[in-house]
């Protein structure tokens, strides 16, 4: 070493070219059953909270929920995760067969049937349908007085109502248009159909047969869907209100996942030329849902949707069928494995619990060929050690191919830890605990 005798600035050379840079093993990508989430597209969450943020909490039907939450508790902090379904057709990424659940709203322009019997200030009567729509133009009303000293009564049958008016002695009517509009409220076969209302006081006449008219059917205005597929997007609603600041143009829409208020919208429009056009205000904003605007481009208040309480339904989460191809997935597609071509800071990779050798040997494919990550992988549940060891060699009752690559682990035993859903113990796969330990070291 250089000895200085005096104060001064110098100059020392130091060659750093024999170092190696040390590989990172902090960042981990997991192909995986979720609860809900983006299908076949690497996304990164960095704790267990954004996990279950995004792709729900844990699910029967696979162990990726509880291989990341072991991956954070071991020290783990960069997680990419893929979410998979079944695929009908590998190389065709729409032939998804999970369905986003989905309920279409009604606007405000439905009319309800309508007819007035009678003279006005004498026997007027109104009968109102009592839903909207142009089924009530099939209700049918006809009084009829028949014979002498008959008593008052109504008779429905399907959607004719008929009034048998009272009468005397001479078999003229008597009953009073008050006595008639209590009648119908008294009979509920025929007040489920009509809504009966009078102004005047006199003898109600005989009148023929005749149907109420007029009805016309609210059309579909808005379409709203879970943001991404699944039976999760079943427990949503929505509900819809007159705007706060302007409730004769505008409406509210209040978001609940499983009945907790999670997003409110308020004063949205149904006008596309608006600032507040419910689809730019909703869309890619939302955490729950998306929506299509399906009504005119006038955007006029009746085409909001009709206010009220609407729950999605029809969720599927694709897993019928699923198999090792969804697991691998297609490099022109980008699904499975392939999901995480785009990310380059990437150590780790992992399918929890799919111990199927396709899936296995795909996986050491892919991290050959990358040549900067390894597959974390696991012998199946149940296993003795000498069963293990015939899995990893493909002898005795397997007859795959040998595991042999210095690009993949495979770790056995599985984990016991008590399930935060049953409380009882459960197995699940040591993978993403291992690959937690990699990271934190």
């Amino acid at each position: 070493m250089a000895t200085y005798l005096s104060p001064g600035v110098y100059t020392r050379e130091i060659d750093f070219s024999y170092y190696v840079k040390q590989i990172s093993t902090s960042s981990c990508g997991m192909v995986g059953v979720a609860e809900r989430g983006p299908i076949n597209k690497a996304v990164l969450v960095t704790s267990w909270e954004q996990f279950i943020n995004k792709f729900g909490s844990y699910l029967q039907a696979g162990y990726l929920a509880y291989a990341a939450r072991a991956f954070f508790d071991n020290g783990g902090s960069v997680l990419y995760v893929n979410r998979i379904a079944h695929l009908s057709d590998p190389t065709d990424k729409s032939s998804l067969t999970a369905v986003k659940s989905s309920v279409t709203l009604k606007d405000r322009r439905a009319v309800a049937a309508i007819l007035e019997t009678g003279t006005a200030g004498t026997d007027r009567i109104t009968w109102l349908a009592r839903q909207a729509g142009v089924d009530g133009n099939g209700i049918s009303v006809e009084l009829v007085a028949s014979g002498t000293d008959t008593p008052l009564s109504v008779n429905v049958t399907g959607q004719a109502i008929t009034v048998n008016l009272a009468t005397d002695g001479e078999a003229d009517p008597v009953s009073t248009t008050d006595q008639i509009v209590a009648a119908i409220a008294a009979k509920s076969e025929a007040d489920a159909l009509v809504q009966v209302s009078t102004e005047d006081t006199g003898i109600v006449q005989s009148a023929s047969s005749a149907n109420l008219a007029g009805g016309q059917d609210a059309q579909d205005t808005l379409r709203v869907l879970a943001a991404n597929e699944g039976t999760w997007g079943d427990r949503l609603s929505v509900q819809i209100e007159d705007g706060t600041l302007d409730p004769a143009t505008g409406f509210n829409l209040v978001i609940r996942y499983k009945d907790e208020v999670v997003e409110v919208f308020k004063d949205l429009s149904m006008d596309e030329s608006a600032s507040n056009h419910v689809e730019l205000a909703i869309n890619e904003r939302s955490e729950f849902i998306s929506v299509e605007d399906l009504g005119p481009l006038s955007g006029t208040p009746d085409d909001r949707p009709a206010t009220g309480g609407f729950s999605l339904s029809s969720g599927d989460d694709g897993l019928v069928d699923l198999n090792d191809t969804d697991y691998i997935g297609d490099p022109s597609q980008h699904t499975g494995f392939y999901a995480f071509d785009e990310i380059d800071a990437l150590n780790m990779l992992m399918a929890p619990g799919v111990t199927t050798a396709n899936v296995i040997h795909a996986g050491i494919t892919y991290a050959e060929n990358r040549k900067d990550l390894m597959l974390v992988a696991e012998a199946p549940i149940h296993l003795e050690p000498l069963e293990t060891v015939n899995f990893r060699k493909g002898q005795g009752m397997y007859s795959h191919a040998a595991f042999n690559s210095s690009y993949a682990a495979l770790y056995y035993p599985w984990l016991e830890i008590n399930d935060p859903v049953t409380g009882k113990r459960k197995l699940i796969p040591p993978s993403g605990a291992v690959a937690g330990c990699y990271a934190r070291s």
